[in-house]
């Protein structure tokens, strides 16, 4: 997905943002951010117009210059623990329900809402984790439902590439409703925005529900092809298929779908901005799933 003009302002209030939260001498403030501002210019300038590329590096300069490596670190914290108070009785719900494909979509539904615990997107305002799991029972989801089923309950394996944390705890409905699976989550290897990380892994029991945790080796928003372990991509093309969560993720594999991604791949999100809400038609705020199979 390329960049959109309202990309722009979006990503410069989200860094201001933390800065302001994280300096607080104004001229410091001025100095970090126009060094981000010189970032998405210079992006701008070689051609880039992927929106997860210059994030990744408007948000490494807030981390450098303010000296803080993980600036939501304690709202990460606060997501998954408070996830995990709420998990095992929605995984009992998601049990009780007799017909497989209905848990399924269940499951879908739950995981798609729960992207919804996101700090990075201007005029946003997440909710809180046990406010997801009301409004998941009565939500509607968009897109390629049905598709999305039949790849999940056809696969042997699966993949997880994760977002956010807090939402992460709820990805572990896919392993422990299909049991028959081997499932294989993949983290980031350092911080970006409110994203897990291998740091997050053991609070998350991550280990709990998947066969195997691995890092991306990047703090980038999503996989950078330049930026990833070689390995991680090497593992994602040997499975039967690959869930990919968030927005941002989204946006960046849609540019490499096919090349250095090769296995069909199921994008759960929650449209929290207008240009996913129109990339995918889909009304703002809502759940949707969106297929992609490669050409034979």
């Amino acid at each position: 997905m390329r960049l959109w003009l309202e990309c722009i302002p979006c990503m410069l209030s989200v860094r201001f943002r933390e800065i302001e939260k994280l300096v607080e001498d104004t001229n410091r403030r001025l100095e970090i951010a126009k060094r981000v501002v010189e970032v998405l210019y210079n992006e701008l300038c070689l051609g880039c117009l992927c929106a997860p590329i210059i994030a990744t590096k408007m948000f490494r300069v807030v981390k450098q210059m303010t000296g803080v490596d993980d600036p939501y670190r304690e709202y990460k914290i606060r997501s998954i623990r408070i996830a995990l108070q709420l998990y095992h009785e929605v995984l009992r719900r998601m049990l009780s329900i007799d017909d497989l494909r209905r848990r399924v979509l269940e499951v879908l539904k739950m995981i798609a809402i729960a992207n919804a615990i996101d700090m990075g997107v201007e005029g946003y305002k997440p909710p809180e984790p046990d406010e997801l799991v009301a409004h998941a029972v009565r939500s509607e989801i968009y897109g390629d439902v049905d598709k999305a089923i039949d790849l999940l309950m056809k696969a042997r394996s699966v993949a997880v590439v994760m977002d956010n944390a807090g939402e992460c705890v709820f990805d572990r409905l896919l392993p422990d409703v299909l049991k028959d699976k081997k499932f294989v989550a993949v983290v980031k290897g350092g911080a970006f925005q409110n994203d897990v990380t291998v740091k997050e892994i053991e609070l998350a029991e991550l280990h709990r529900s998947f066969h195997e945790v691995i890092d991306t080796g990047s703090d980038a928003a999503s996989l950078i092809v330049d930026e990833v372990r070689r390995d991680v991509l090497d593992a994602l093309n040997r499975m039967d298929l690959i869930v990919s969560k968030g927005m941002a993720n989204y946006e960046y594999l849609t540019e490499v779908l096919g090349t250095v991604i090769r296995r069909p791949i199921v994008f759960v999100l929650t449209a929290k901005c207008r240009p996913i809400s129109v990339e995918l038609s889909v009304p703002q705020t809502k759940p949707v799933v969106k297929v992609w199979i490669p050409s034979s």
